[in-house]
């Protein structure tokens, strides 16, 4: 007996496959064999971390160091250490906002 056939000539469970495909190359997330040949130089995230002082400080102080960190690994020719520095400093700032919050929900409650 015969296999069904699908409309675009494969079997009827070709497109599932081909969608299976395409699905698991986006949740492998882009290619990173090119990463670390003609990056650049990263962002420093320096204005963000002055916001984030202002919103919770031991983080927000230390984000602002990473951010010239990276700055000057940059102009020191450091462009990998430059783009870890960077990465810190915006791992930072992220942090810094669940800090903010957590800290404005205990002012809040006056646990503190």
């Amino acid at each position: 007996m015969p296999e069904p056939v699908g409309a675009l000539g494969g079997s009827r469970f070709g497109s599932v496959s081909r969608a299976t495909a395409t699905l698991r190359g986006r949740l492998s997330g882009p290619d990173r064999s090119s990463w670390g040949t003609d990056r650049g130089e990263p962002p420093n995230y320096f204005w963000v971390a002055l916001v984030c002082i202002f919103l919770f400080l031991p983080t927000g102080v230390a984000a602002s160091l990473f951010s010239l960190l990276s700055t000057s690994r940059a102009r020191a020719g450091d462009l990998d250490g430059s783009w870890r520095a960077s990465r810190i400093a915006r791992g930072l700032c992220i942090a810094t906002i669940p800090l903010f919050l957590l800290g404005s929900l205990f002012v809040a409650l006056g646990v503190g």
